[in-house]
């Protein structure tokens, strides 16, 4: 799905001016699973950062931030603003996202009469079970619906779970690794 510019993040002439607003507007692309955003702006696009767009999605959706794991962009230079279109990569479509939300709301009233601790633990202990490690299956949809996937499938489906519970759960990584930390 391509989008185009909403009008909020931009001045009168049409373009956006700062790299908040330019985050802010690839944020709400992927939020959307967008594959592809084109964007009028003013600042460098050599300066977009993955790392600084994932952390503005968190913001907003922590789970579809960790989905996203991929952008490339291309750059039309003209006198005095830039054509930016930015591809984005990500482990789920919506259609999977929603499903992931489906069955995280419904493993958080399962267990929603135990205390947060045991909350936790259960989550774990039911994402372990349910769960083979495939070093290549990525993403939560492959924790929640196939029964095999990496850290980051384990990781995001918990965070998915946690988030459905109101416990503070943070996604993690480093090292070629993903995990998360909670609040208890």
């Amino acid at each position: 799905m391509e989008t185009s510019i909403n009008a909020f993040a931009l001045n009168q002439d049409n373009k956006i001016h700062t790299y908040e607003d330019l985050y802010k507007e690839m944020t709400d692309d992927c939020l959307d699973f967008s594959a592809k955003g084109k964007y009028i702006t003013t600042v460098n696009p050599q300066n977009i950062s993955y790392d600084e767009l994932v952390k503005t999605i968190s913001t907003k959706d922590s789970v579809i931030a960790g989905t996203l794991y991929w952008i490339t962009w291309q750059t039309k230079t003209n006198v005095g603003y830039y054509e930016v279109t930015v591809n984005y990569k990500y482990y789920i479509n919506n259609s999977e996202y929603k499903k992931i939300c489906k069955i995280s709301e419904n493993i958080a009233k399962e267990i929603s009469d135990l205390s947060d601790y045991e909350k936790i633990k259960a989550t774990h202990d039911f994402l372990i079970e349910y769960n083979n490690y495939h070093i290549t299956s990525d993403g939560p949809y492959k924790a929640l619906y196939k029964g095999q996937t990496n850290c980051n499938g384990y990781a995001l489906a918990f965070m998915s779970i946690m988030r459905e519970c109101n416990i503070d759960c943070t996604y993690e990584t480093g090292d070629n690794h993903a995990w998360n930390s909670v609040k208890l």
